[in-house]
């Protein structure tokens, strides 16, 4: 079971993933969401406080920037959740309500 935690305060934005997924593709699934917001903080006008991303362990912390990308990866994880509830659970949503 992967846990995904998403907030944003005081104008930070925090992701935290840790565990594993049962299958490849959930796991590939939650990389992708993973990597690509951290490749768009490195080409974004953001501030990166904290990037740590190693097996079934991941925190990027950042200011700055569009809140889209942000939106973007947050609701790609409630999606992949909804498709996989019993490998991957929401600890919090950041603000967005499950549908």
């Amino acid at each position: 079971m992967t846990t995904v935690t998403l907030r944003m305060e005081d104008g930070r934005y925090t992701l935290l993933t840790q565990g594993h997924a049962a299958t490849p593709e959930v796991c590939a699934a939650v990389s992708t969401l993973v990597q690509t917001l951290r490749a768009w903080l490195h080409n974004a006008d953001t501030e990166i406080e904290v990037e740590r991303i190693g097996p079934g362990d991941c925190e990027l912390r950042y200011r700055g920037g569009s809140g889209e990308a942000w939106d973007m990866t947050r609701i790609g994880f409630l999606c992949l959740e909804a498709t996989a509830p019993a490998e991957i659970q929401i600890a919090d949503t950041g603000g967005i309500t499950r549908a």
